[in-house]
């Protein structure tokens, strides 16, 4: 290459490095706010860790486990429970439509009829509902009263009182009072399972 092309050509690289130049201090003028670009943002740590560390944090990491997935069953039972509390409460209600009405229904009044039968439309939907034990920690301290509540059922569901639409009210009565206890056991669980904790 000869100099006079050489020298046309740093002429060129300077006049075109003045003029971006020129460029950059009047965008930087107009923009007080301009940030810098990192060129290599990437940073790079060799750690040296002993033996006796990192198998001291795995067994954090599994003990972690453990506890969150204990923790996910106990939501599961806490959940089954309130809602089989709740339904039983709504069983309990239905049937005191019967029993606190004066003058009483006749047996064979569709009214009562018609609350009957919501009562086992709710007591179908009872049935349906099956309540996971919790988790073996925690079964064990109320094994007890989950077996009175749920027989050896796992998961359980709720024993109720079945009527037919010619129920006498002193059946009816006696099947509030079930429901009363089966509240109240429900209850017990999940005072007791709040306690193991």
């Amino acid at each position: 290459m000869s100099i006079d092309k050489i020298s046309a050509v740093t002429q060129f690289q300077n006049s075109l490095m003045s003029s971006v130049g020129e460029q950059l201090k009047k965008t930087q003028g107009d923009n007080t706010n301009s940030t810098k670009k990192v060129e290599n943002d990437q940073v790079h740590l060799q750690i040296t860790v002993p033996q006796q560390t990192l198998d001291t944090l795995q067994k954090i990491g599994s003990i972690s486990d453990v506890l969150n997935s204990t923790a996910k069953s106990l939501r599961a039972t806490g959940k089954g429970l309130s809602a089989s509390a709740d339904l039983a409460e709504k069983m309990r209600d239905t049937l005191k439509k019967i029993t606190k009405n004066y003058p009483p229904f006749s047996i064979d009044s569709a009214e009562r009829r018609d609350i009957l039968m919501s009562y086992r439309a709710l007591q179908k939907e009872m049935e349906k509902m099956m309540v996971p034990a919790p988790p073996p920690p925690v079964y064990d301290k109320v094994q007890g009263l989950w077996k009175d509540l749920f027989g050896q059922n796992l998961p359980g569901n709720v024993a109720l009182p079945d009527l037919q639409d010619n129920a006498s009210d002193t059946t009816v009565v006696d099947a509030t009072t079930q429901l009363e206890a089966t509240g109240k056991a429900i209850t017990a669980v999940q005072t007791a399972i709040g306690a193991s904790l």
